[in-house]
């Protein structure tokens, strides 16, 4: 694993399409930022995670 440190507003690219940026830190949080050259939305685990997570924090 490798580990990357950015602060907010910094980004990181990958390959020629993907790019994260650091949009928020706060002491509970870190909000990332995905934008993608060819406009196709991308899903990965920890966002889907994090909306299950969400939807069943609702239900209680």
């Amino acid at each position: 694993m490798q580990v990357i440190s950015r602060a907010e507003s910094e980004s990181i690219q990958f390959g020629k399409n993907l790019t994260l940026t650091v949009v928020e830190i706060t002491d509970e949080y870190v909000r990332l930022g995905m934008t993608s050259t060819d406009g196709e939305l991308n899903y990965w685990e920890e966002i889907l995670y994090l909306q299950t997570q969400e939807a069943e924090l609702q239900l209680n």
